[in-house]
């Protein structure tokens, strides 16, 4: 079970379907079934991986059998073999015997050797192979020496009943196709891990092929158990689907912004009212004062000569400076009567002075 899937990839695979449905030898009844079941397992085998397989209806001789199986076997070299032989399986010595059209039954001669099977898929180094017998026996003896350590052998065998004809190897040819074709779900319950390899194809015909088949696992084990169909991707069971997405809410339409209100235009700036102007009144021209006239003093009598006294220091004399030094700049208005009053008050004190000096 582990591997698999390293048996589902398997680097190489041929498929071989055989019929032989009549005989020339007189104890060999016809069988119908065989040709028609080859042919029906063939196309099944497009369903498979091995996707298409080679047919072979009635080979006339042992040359035309022994090549088919060689070609095939060849083209699996190294790699996966399926081979369906459906007709008649002679004996001699208990090394079975395919039959071909020409094959004799009372000598069993004609017939090609399993044995001789067995060495092509040693020297080809198959690594496995699925074969499957629906065979008629001329005896009740059961199959010997078919084993194979790349071998996994599924057989429907069983003495032929001529009452019978081909009854039970079409029946079982049925349930193969059955195996092959059907729907994923039909065969799921016999799948390995989605896949249909040998194993499950033989616990499917043991369960759906008719009892009179007689189905039998004649050798193989899980190593040599061929991957027919890989049903992973059919039965992978589908995600729910998603909820459609919901459509995309429409979102509001802003409302239109107010217009905006204009606002009143500026009041004009009153004009600057020119001040009118005020003519200044010329400054007032001062009169200038005239001083009062000096008076004269009067002589004085003849001084009586006496001892002059110590002379007392006088103050320094504070003699206006000539008008002719003086800037012509014309006086300010503010300081003329001040200047004429001090010089009348300088004017009174000299007189004053040479007066008392005078005096007795």
């Amino acid at each position: 079970m582990n591997d698999i899937v390293a048996r589902r990839n398997e680097p190489r695979r041929a498929a071989l379907c055989i019929g032989v449905s009549r005989y020339s030898d007189a104890r060999l009844s016809s069988l119908p079934a065989a040709g028609d079941s080859a042919r029906a397992v063939g196309r099944a085998m497009e369903n498979t991986l091995f996707g298409t397989s080679r047919v072979v209806v009635d080979p006339a001789g042992t040359f035309d059998l022994f090549d088919a199986l060689q070609k095939a076997i060849h083209e699996a070299r190294g790699g996966a073999l399926f081979l369906y032989f459906a007709g008649f399986l002679l004996d001699r010595g208990g090394d079975p015997l395919l039959a071909v059209v020409s094959s004799d039954s009372a000598r069993a001669s004609d017939c090609v050797p399993w044995s001789d099977v067995l060495d092509l898929l040693q020297r080809e180094k198959v690594a496995r192979a699925l074969v499957i017998f629906n065979v008629e026996r001329t005896s009740a003896a059961p199959i010997t020496k078919i084993a194979h350590p790349s071998l996994f052998v599924l057989t429907s065998a069983r003495r032929h009943d001529p009452d019978m004809r081909d009854v039970p190897l079409r029946d079982y040819g049925t349930a193969v196709v059955a195996a092959l074709k059907d729907t994923p779900t039909d065969v799921e319950a016999w799948l390995t891990e989605a896949m249909l390899d040998a194993e499950g194809l033989d616990r499917f015909l043991a369960e759906k092929a008719a009892k009179d088949a007689k189905h039998t696992r004649a050798c193989g084990g899980a190593s040599s158990a061929v991957v027919l169909r890989d049903l992973r991707e059919a039965l992978k069971k589908p995600e729910p689907p998603k909820p459609p997405p919901e459509p995309p809410k429409p979102e509001p339409k802003p409302e239109p912004e107010p217009p905006p209100v204009a606002e009143p235009p500026p009041a004009p700036e009153p004009e600057p009212v020119a001040e009118p102007e005020v003519e200044k009144a010329p400054p007032p021209v001062e009169e200038p004062v005239a001083s009062p006239p000096l008076e004269e003093p009067a002589p004085e009598p003849a001084a009586i000569a006496e001892p002059e006294p110590k002379p007392e220091l006088e103050a320094p004399k504070e003699e206006p400076a000539p008008l002719a030094a003086q800037a012509p700049a014309e006086p300010t208005p503010s300081r003329m009567p001040w200047i004429l009053i001090l010089l009348l008050g300088i004017a009174l004190v000299l007189w004053w002075f040479l007066r008392r000096r005078g005096a007795p």
